[in-house]
């Protein structure tokens, strides 16, 4: 199973949340036709392939946001209300993650950025960066 329906899984879990998995250009052109909010993955830039014992198994470098749409002029009492709803999906996640079998559990820290006016549209939440080990792999 690829990387993207692994993800795809895991939120399917979490009701409320859209999945878009894409490159941050190609996603920035179609933020508008997307249900809000939305766990988007950007596509991984590299990774590593662990080889240990015949056993293979992909570790990949991933950025996991939680995303919703803002006000143009927002105020911070409103911006910070919706970070904290986009917290509280990302906390679902790794919830969901580490129950799913799919990947190793992530470490007891997960460090978080706020993010908020990178895109054309106002989205703000918060943004993960993630290292994702294959709990099984394959065996050669």
């Amino acid at each position: 199973m690829k990387i993207n329906d692994k993800l795809q899984q895991i939120v399917s879990k979490i009701e409320g949340l859209s999945f878009e998995y894409n490159d941050y250009a190609r996603f920035n052109k179609k933020t508008t036709q997307i249900k809000m909010p939305v766990c988007f993955v950007q596509t991984p830039f590299n990774g590593t392939i662990k080889n240990k014992n015949g056993r293979l198994k992909d570790i990949v470098n991933v950025t996991v946001c939680f995303l919703d749409l803002a006000e143009l002029d927002f105020e911070g009492n409103k911006n910070e209300y919706t970070i904290e709803e986009m917290k509280s999906y990302a906390k679902r996640f790794i919830w969901e993650l580490n129950k799913s079998n799919l990947f190793k559990p992530l470490p007891e820290n997960v460090l978080y950025h706020i993010y908020y006016n990178k895109l054309n549209d106002n989205l703000t939440g918060v943004e993960l960066d993630l290292q994702l080990e294959e709990l099984t792999g394959i065996c050669l």
